[in-house]
């Protein structure tokens, strides 16, 4: 049996091969250039999109502008909320750089999520971690700008990523300073001050964080 696409996704772990190649027939690839909107908000969900490379923020928009809620990386899924509740999305999802995502059709996503427990668990799992995440950052709020700028980078690197040291995509300041609660002047400030240091270093689009050990303790130093 060829192995599937899904096989490498931590949700797909548990769900039986026959049944993931089932999946994987009706599932479709589609890459999206840097700049290009994946779905926008208020159409309604047809489709669960899993990450295959690249990075997308995922944006909301108000009368007083747009707010950038989490930024993505490879593996990572979005647009399932939409098809648990049947309401329309409540995000845009907009690629960051040119990105390529799998494509689940809502049906056989939810026939998984009613009939597999194993399925069911892990997606109840990472929706658990991704609220607790929230509330997280919530109770960061009461802490300097600084400190929401390195956690907001501890949680990019642990969630997406990849090599020793672990490189990440150099994040855009407006994103990041929307994720850490703060302006782009403190993040641009706070950088330069990670990097003099030796936490962090860019080439090019990617940086990488050599001392992700000492950032996560200048987090649970203060928080």
């Amino acid at each position: 049996m060829v192995m599937s696409r899904l096989s490498s996704y931590p949700l797909f772990a548990g769900v039986a091969r026959s049944r993931l190649a089932a999946v994987d027939q009706v599932t479709v690839s589609k890459s999206y250039a840097s700049g290009r909107a994946v779905f926008m908000e208020d159409t309604w969900g047809n489709a669960v999109y899993l990450l295959e490379s690249g990075w997308v923020r995922v944006r909301q928009t108000s009368k007083s502008g747009t707010l950038t809620l989490a930024v993505l990386g490879p593996k990572a899924m979005f647009g399932e909320m939409a098809i648990l509740d049947a309401v329309p999305r409540s995000t845009d999802v907009l690629a960051i750089t040119d990105v390529s995502v799998l494509i689940i059709p809502a049906p056989q996503f939810q026939d998984l999520w009613h009939s597999d427990l194993a399925f069911t668990c892990e997606l109840t799992r990472q929706l658990a971690q991704r609220l607790r995440q929230s509330n997280y950052r919530r109770y960061l709020q009461k802490h300097p700008p600084a400190v929401r700028l390195v956690a907001s980078l501890v949680h990019l690197t642990e969630s997406y990523g990849s090599g020793d040291p672990p490189e990440i995509l150099a994040i855009p300041t407006p994103d990041l300073a929307d994720l850490a609660d703060t302006t782009p002047e403190v993040v641009e400030k706070g950088l330069e001050r990670l990097k003099k240091e030796g936490l962090i270093s860019q080439s090019g689009s990617r940086w990488q964080v050599p001392q992700l050990g000492r950032l996560v303790q200048m987090v649970q130093s203060v928080a």
